[in-house]
């Protein structure tokens, strides 16, 4: 007996970049791309780089630790968190509304509802999500939830 790592281990490059459709209850789900992708890290050294001489002190520095803890909320924002469905928000006069996503929007909310970050991380960062599906383990087996489109993508209406 032995352990196959790329059957236990093994993670989708296309689910990782382009996502998957989390729900998060009440008819709202996000489409989160792994956390730690290619563009996550990309755009996190092109944010970090005017910070570099703040981030060296990072263990002792309480300015550096809200500096590292606003860029990854910026990366989240803009290269995990791609898309939202049924997210709601009240206006001006307590209404809910649907509110639209971009990247700056989630950032906003980000900033003020952390729990909403912690989660949206928490869920980019669980393997599961992300697990490489064997075409001959799950052929008619495959919850609608995870099968995508025709050609394996992820579809916004599911």
């Amino acid at each position: 007996m032995g352990l196959n790592l790329r059957k236990q281990f093994g993670t989708d490059t296309s689910r990782e970049n382009d996502g998957v459709w989390v729900e998060l209850g009440d008819g709202a789900r996000i489409l989160v791309a792994r956390y730690g992708n290619a563009k996550q890290k990309k755009l996190g050294r092109r944010l970090a780089r005017p910070h570099r001489h703040q981030l060296r002190d990072i263990d002792t520095s309480e300015a550096a630790a809200r500096t590292v803890e606003d860029l990854e909320k910026q990366t989240v924002a803009h290269c995990v968190l791609l898309d939202w469905e049924g997210i709601l928000m009240p206006d001006d006069k307590g209404v809910e509304k649907p509110l639209d996503y971009s990247p700056d929007v989630a950032l906003k909310l980000f900033k003020d509802i952390d729990d909403f970050f912690l989660t949206v991380v928490e869920i980019a960062r669980d393997r599961a999500n992300f697990a490489a599906i064997d075409q001959e383990d799950t052929v008619g087996n495959l919850p609608a939830a995870l099968s995508g489109s025709s050609d394996g993508a992820p579809t916004k209406g599911g």
